[in-house]
């Protein structure tokens, strides 16, 4: 863990930033600055013994929110890498706990910022969602859906010659959700955080991340949701994860193309949905 120190003024992260990083606070204060739903919009300050870019840590999307020194500050600095290395002496038996409590709150963090973007817009600025509120509203919302009986095929088939090395070109029925996908650790990578339904084998520059992409069923819908992917996943052209404010997508009934990464990559995938 490295220190380091920033003068008043000085920007600490960047929102949009890749998060390789997460900070601890020994001396001065920082303030949080939102660009995700009003430019500039303060969000908190923090003061020493206070941590900020921990989600850099479980998740490989770029920071949502700036950091900016309101005091001289002086910072330790803990890597993913470092992080990573000490999770590796982890015993076995604690990895799948491990496992389950990176992708809860991976998913958390996703539809918490997904909740707040939908508040701002209904609620005045002068308001703020505390977490609790948004907890609060998120169940309610979740508590006045009515289950929907349906029985839904999902089929996902390879449509490029790399897809095709992951999957059968028949295709392969999702029977499980959610259904995670993500790229397959190196022989020198030991991720207890990983946790994955398809482990895709990419080579650097990676275009998929090792927590990638998570098919679910939610009151008779589809979903394709980002787990803090770094290029974001394109669904019929359309961008969401990464840098992009969406992080989920319903999938259409028929055929739905899906791209893991970037417009470009070449691990693209057909998803069938059929009712």
């Amino acid at each position: 863990m490295g220190l380091r120190k920033f003068p008043a003024g000085a920007l600490i992260i960047m929102a949009g930033d890749p998060a390789k990083e997460a900070f601890l606070i020994h001396e001065g204060t920082v303030e949080q600055i939102s660009s995700s739903n009003r430019p500039g919009q303060f969000q908190a300050e923090l003061g020493p013994g206070e941590v900020f870019g921990e989600m850099s840590l479980i998740d490989e999307r770029p920071h949502e929110m700036s950091v900016r020194a309101v005091t001289p500050v002086r910072v330790s600095m803990l890597t993913r890498a470092e992080f990573e290395q000490a999770l590796s002496v982890v015993p076995k038996d604690h990895s799948v706990f491990l496992k389950t409590i990176f992708e809860r709150l991976r998913m958390a963090s996703s539809q918490s910022v997904a909740v707040s973007t939908q508040l701002v817009a209904v609620h005045p600025p002068s308001i703020t969602m505390s977490p609790a509120n948004i907890i609060t509203q998120t169940t309610a919302l979740s508590l006045n859906r009515k289950p929907v009986a349906t029985k839904i095929s999902v089929i996902i088939y390879p449509l490029s010659h790399r897809a095709a090395e992951e999957l059968p070109q028949d295709g392969f029925q999702i029977v499980k959700f959610p259904f995670r996908i993500g790229r397959t650790d190196l022989e020198n990578e030991s991720h207890p955080r990983d946790i994955n339904d398809l482990s895709i084998n990419d080579e650097q520059p990676y275009n998929v991340s090792r927590n990638h992409a998570l098919i679910q069923m939610n009151n008779g819908q589809v979903l394709i949701r980002d787990r803090g992917s770094s290029r974001g996943i394109y669904v019929n052209e359309v961008h969401i994860g990464g840098k992009s404010s969406h992080r989920e997508m319903v999938l259409e009934d028929g055929d739905n193309i899906v791209v893991l990464g970037g417009s470009y990559s070449p691990y693209q995938f057909r998803i069938h949905i059929d009712r």
